[in-house]
């Protein structure tokens, strides 16, 4: 058995015989397994399996979610001002929303990590800008037989020939429809632009937050007793997709009832 540290700017001949690199007879490694030093541990092995779990357990809730948002995109769609106008409703994660990929370049990214001092950092693309790309970018919209828009939900193609396939739901007869054709690379690359776009919004709140809280330290620390306070402000978070379809169901038939009640009241005063 054999352990091979690789070094570029080193000649084979010197690598194989450093230090780093050491070859292990059949005998020691029996008794390294003896010791329970096992090259893949059953702990390893068992991570593995737990991570494909919570993977497997994460790909239903994800289409459990697609589902119920399609489901109701006629509701979502009337109450789209609403939304981006919600901090809570714009900002709910809606990868699981769109899908696909293409051949050379993959699958579709939906969400971008990054690691900030050994923080991670998750931008994923949210509510609001999947509105505001089916209402502003027509390759995100196919003429449904209704006559309404559809509006793109999964991508397949090829950067290079320019073929795409598509499937699109319309809002207004919740129809799914396939068909091929329109700009592939423009449907990919839109997607990954509002990942990055998100990312540098980011960053500028980030920094407007952190000079915030900068300054309140310092007029803290001028006061004759400095009380404790939550100097760096946080965004409200975002509710689950459950909770909006919920609340905006709700809202609607506040709306109807309302509208009943004073129908019938003017009617009586007739």
């Amino acid at each position: 058995m054999a352990r091979i540290v690789f070094d570029d700017s080193r000649s084979i001949a010197d690598m194989l015989h450093s230090k780093e690199n050491r070859r292990t007879s059949f005998a020691v490694f029996n008794k390294m397994i003896e010791e329970g030093a096992f090259w893949v541990s059953e702990t390893i092995t068992q991570n593995k399996k737990d991570f494909q779990e919570i993977q497997k357990l994460q790909a239903q809730i994800n289409k459990r979610k697609a589902d119920l948002l399609y489901e109701n995109l006629d509701l979502i769609w009337r109450n789209r001002e609403k939304i981006k106008n919600t901090p809570r409703h714009a900002t709910i994660d809606v990868s699981y929303a769109v899908d696909g990929g293409g051949a050379y370049i993959g699958p579709l990214h939906k969400s971008s990590l990054r690691w900030v001092s050994s923080s991670r950092l998750e931008i994923f693309l949210n509510l609001k800008r999947l509105l505001e790309v089916w209402e502003n970018n027509d390759n995100f919209r196919e003429p449904c037989t209704c006559g309404g828009s559809a509006f793109v939900r999964w991508i397949s193609g090829s950067p290079l020939s320019g073929v795409c396939y598509w499937k699109a739901v319309c809002p207004q007869c919740l129809s799914t429809i396939s068909g091929n054709g329109g700009n592939f690379l423009a449907r990919y690359t839109c997607v990954v632009g509002i990942l990055s776009k998100n990312f540098e919004e980011f960053a500028e709140k980030f920094q407007e937050k952190w000079k915030n809280a900068e300054e309140e330290n310092q007029r803290e620390l001028k006061q004759a007793n400095p009380s404790p306070s939550n100097y760096f402000s946080t965004d409200e978070a975002p509710c689950e997709m459950e909770t909006m379809i919920q609340e905006l169901r709700q809202m609607e038939a506040e709306k109807r009832i309302g509208e009943s009640q004073t129908a019938d009241k003017t009617e009586k005063e007739k």
